[in-house]
């Protein structure tokens, strides 16, 4: 709960700082665009209480793929992730888990706050995610004795992106989303399938981050970065997963 009201609060102060613009050409070049590869190491620790009431930690190899393009109004941004960790601990016992997110988001330029004499371009706008998550938790060498779930969240978002010139070819890229209303379904090995609805009382899915971007040519666009990533819900069983990813990516833009 405190996480949520941080960054409702956090929106609410920058929102009175902000400074509209209109869409001039330093908008357009400073969204991001383009084809992006993203690879890197999550470090994710976990509780569901429908398995067990242990945490279960490691990392895992995280893999994503985006394309962005900004059309005149507004930004669009496609995204999809992969995770798969094979041996998450809780003492003797090991739990895999798979995760993919897949979602499209529309930001639209709001204004800007001014940073030693530089803007920083702000962008909100309407997100809807796909969020998937399978753990299988190996009790024993026999599948018969094994538990698993599966779950899913349908989920409509806000997103939030900034963008930030340091200095020539060097920008700063800030972002975070939050859920408002999800649909979620939930698959045991031994309870068949659940479905609800989650609002931000009950559960939520959200994620901030920062990458430093560099431009290599005309086309090309190396970057760095770190994410927060946090799922809750406790409509069920009580689920949460945190996961600090670092990344590195390579953008193509056409």
């Amino acid at each position: 709960m405190s996480y949520r009201i941080i960054l409702i609060v956090s929106i609410i102060i920058s929102g009175s700082f902000l400074k509209t613009f209109a869409q001039t050409e330093d908008v357009f070049k400073s969204f991001g665009e383009g084809l992006t590869f993203e690879s890197g190491v999550s470090l994710l620790a976990m509780k569901d209480e429908l398995i067990s009431k242990q945490k279960y930690s490691g990392s895992l190899p995280v893999y994503s793929l985006s394309w962005s393009k900004f059309n005149n109004v507004y930004g669009l941004r496609i995204y999809m992730n992969y995770e798969d960790a094979p041996g998450l601990k809780n003492y003797n016992i090991t739990s895999s888990v798979q995760q993919t997110q897949i979602g499209i988001a529309f930001v639209y330029p709001i204004g800007s706050i001014s940073f030693f004499s530089k803007n920083a371009y702000l962008f909100l706008g309407p997100a809807v995610d796909i969020f998937s998550h399978k753990q299988v938790l190996n009790i024993s060498n026999f599948d018969v004795y094994n538990a698993s779930v599966n779950a899913w969240l349908y989920s409509g978002c806000v997103r939030a992106e900034a963008y930030y010139e340091l200095k020539g070819n060097i920008r700063l890229h800030a972002s975070g989303q939050i859920s408002i209303l999800s649909e979620a379904f939930k698959s045991t090995s031994d309870e068949g399938t659940q479905e609800t609805i989650v609002t931000p009382l009950s559960g939520f899915d959200s994620q901030i981050g920062i990458d430093i971007l560099y431009k290599i040519t005309k086309g090309f666009t190396a970057s760095a970065g770190y994410r927060f990533r946090m799922a809750e819900i406790s409509k069920w069983d009580y689920f949460v997963a945190a996961q600090d990813q670092f990344t590195a990516a390579l953008s193509y833009k056409f």
